[in-house]
């Protein structure tokens, strides 16, 4: 079973305060083979990625699941981000598959 270790920085929190396309969340693989698939994700390469086996968000950078990239999942990445918001740096080891 993959995972990945998904957090929301306080650096992040500090910068975008409520302009929700700046709202990212930091996404790390736990295994190299998930990395090759995650390092693939780019503006014209989004992949779609499935968190906790119920919510899927689109990843469209190497390092951040960003709230821009999720306008048809705009309500799973907010619930998502403002769970994380709270806990700032603080990572959090959800399931995860590349749909």
């Amino acid at each position: 079973m993959e995972t990945v270790f998904l957090k929301v920085t306080s650096n992040v929190l500090s910068y975008v305060g409520e302009a929700d396309t700046q709202k990212q969340i930091s996404i790390k693989a736990s295994s190299s083979l998930l990395t090759e698939k995650i390092i693939l994700a780019n503006k014209t390469n989004k992949l779609l990625i499935r968190i906790a086996n119920s919510i899927d968000l689109v990843l469209g950078d190497t390092g951040a699941i960003w709230r821009s990239h999720n306008q048809k999942y705009e309500k799973e990445f907010d619930t998502l981000f403002h769970f994380l918001r709270n806990y700032p740096d603080q990572e959090f080891e959800f399931i995860c598959s590349i749909k």
